[in-house]
């Protein structure tokens, strides 16, 4: 008499064939679980990196408004130093000419 029996072989088989069905399927799930896990981490990275682009476009920004301010600043000095050094380009005329102002020549025509 055999030591296995037709049905035991077939259930050896179908018990055989259910381990390869359940080990490829756990690594089919383990493939798609891993890709999972590595797209969830390039999304982590890309949030991080749209993060660190909105805050330095925030402090461009506050750069900006804060250089905007010292042109506007240097603009209205130098239109000061231009109204003075004006102002000094007629006093010196006067001396030089050692008129008042109103008998000083006018280069305005």
């Amino acid at each position: 008499m055999p030591l296995f029996s037709k049905e035991d072989w077939q259930t050896l088989g179908f018990t055989i064939a259910g381990l390869a069905a359940t080990v490829a399927g756990f690594q089919r799930w383990r493939a798609a679980n891993s890709a999972d896990r590595r797209d969830q981490a390039a999304s982590d990275a890309s949030g991080a990196v749209i993060g660190m682009l909105r805050s330095e476009v925030e402090r461009l920004a506050d750069q900006n408004d804060r250089l905007l301010r010292l042109v506007h600043q240097l603009q209205n000095e130098v239109v000061e130093i231009r109204n003075e050094n004006a102002e000094l380009r007629n006093i010196v005329e006067r001396f030089a000419y050692g008129t008042t102002d109103a008998q000083a020549p006018d280069k305005r025509g």
